[in-house]
């Protein structure tokens, strides 16, 4: 599900992206009929949009919000926290597919991931250390950056804070480039004769290449953050209500 919504969300982010550039030269060339169906355009994709990163920000605060915080400060940092989510339990559907010291589907180890509990503690410490990248500026400020006038400070913090969200995106897609990580996901979903392996695998694969990287309006995703639950839209629905 939440890979699902990962996608979703990467779709309607770049639609609304879209969609405003379009906007943008209808209305520069006077195109009234076009702007006029460009502007619905937009409004609908926005509003898909808001639904859908309010529903996945509700799962992900559920998992981690005495470790992050209900805070959002970007689509992207959404979906680093999303993606740690779902590499999590991805690994608890692995453990159960492939019990502890099992002498089963050996053919998936190799280097030095010699058995699953390899592969758990390296995505474990792999997330840890990359989460604390951007984790660090979300912290207060230190007595040097306290100095600074509020505005300078608001201003690098923010800086900062990006910078470390794209590094913690290359790095989770850096992940599945490891040699020995690489080996046991290729292995893994070609297991014809293990299923939930097969499927396991390639979802981690897929997540690991899903990214959040165009920011919608900061309107948008604060309007997500303040929605009630009855307020979300349902694309499955003609109306677009639960």
């Amino acid at each position: 599900m939440i890979l699902t919504m990962l996608h979703a969300i990467a779709r309607e982010s770049e639609a609304v992206y879209a969609t405003s550039r379009a906007l943008f030269v209808a209305r520069a060339t006077a195109r009234t009929i076009e702007h006029t169906m460009t502007t619905h355009q937009l409004g609908h994709s926005c509003n898909l949009l808001v639904s859908r990163i309010a529903a996945l920000q509700k799962l992900v605060i559920e998992f981690d919000e005495d470790i992050a915080g209900v805070e959002m400060g970007s689509l992207a940092e959404l979906g680093v926290r999303a993606q740690t989510l779902a590499l999590l339990l991805l690994l608890d559907e692995l453990c159960d597919a492939m019990p502890y010291r099992s002498s089963t589907h050996l053919e998936l180890f190799t280097g030095r991931l010699r058995t699953i509990e390899d592969v758990v503690w390296y995505l474990f410490d792999s997330l840890a250390r990359i989460n604390k990248l951007w984790l660090h500026h979300r912290a207060k400020p230190h007595a040097l950056a306290a100095e600074l006038t509020p505005r300078v400070f608001n201003t690098t913090g923010f800086l900062e804070y990006r910078s470390a969200i794209r590094r913690a995106q290359r790095a989770i897609a850096e992940l599945g480039a490891d040699p020995d990580f690489a080996h046991f996901l290729r292995v893994g979903s070609s297991s014809t004769d293990a299923p939930r392996i097969r499927r396991a695998c390639d979802q981690l694969a897929d997540v690991l290449s899903v990214a959040l990287a165009r920011e919608p309006d900061p309107a948008l995703f604060l309007a997500a953050a303040v929605l009630e639950p009855e307020e979300l839209l349902d694309p499955a629905r003609p109306d677009g209500r639960r």
